[in-house]
């Protein structure tokens, strides 16, 4: 049978690429039981796989799993983030934030009920090398878990989240927000 934490509905997360490499240590040399072959994850998993590990590990192994939590609660909390440079300001690169302009997010804490997970959030994106203002709107962080009878049904959007690759090509990364598209996948 299934115990009610097991099956608890929980928003997905996708880690940063230091945490995800973290993530993959704590699989592979510390013994964690998670799989890393899918992103994103549950976060209700990520934790429950940590609390599942040694109290006492190698002092590398006990870093890796203190940055998978610090990451993990960072993303309880509510955030705001404004970033303001022009488009010709911005150098091209990998990262949640290399895409040239100004931009405003948003994201709400999330909410979670007996068989419900959510998250709200949204993100604003000039438009255009012109030089009348337009922006895009996003449901960038924005998320919906729900699970039945064992099972977790889940719709999100993440900016552009292409692939697993975080030293790669561009359709294998997260670099850029795809053409005309809410970023989900």
């Amino acid at each position: 049978t299934l115990s009610p934490l097991a099956t608890a509905a929980s928003v997905p997360w996708t880690p940063s690429a230091s945490a995800r490499s973290a993530i993959e240590w704590l699989v592979d040399d510390g013994g964690m039981d998670l799989t890393v072959s899918q992103w994103p994850l549950p976060r209700a998993a990520v934790q429950k796989a940590l609390d599942a590990l040694p109290a006492e590990l190698p002092p590398a192994l006990a870093d890796a799993r203190a940055l998978v939590q610090a990451e993990l609660r960072s993303q309880e909390a509510s955030r705001v983030a404004v970033t303001v440079r022009q488009r010709k300001d911005a150098l091209p690169g990998f990262g949640d934030d290399s895409t040239p302009g100004s931009s405003l997010q948003l994201r709400s804490a999330e909410l979670d009920g007996p068989h419900l997970a959510m998250q709200l959030g949204g993100r604003l994106d000039p438009v255009g090398d012109d030089d009348r203002p337009r922006a895009t709107a996003r449901l960038d962080d924005s998320a919906l878990a729900v699970d039945a009878f064992g099972w977790q049904a889940q719709a999100w959007a993440h900016r552009s989240w292409w692939g697993v690759g975080w030293q790669s090509a561009l359709p294998l990364s997260n670099n850029a927000p795809a053409k005309g598209s809410s970023g989900s996948p």
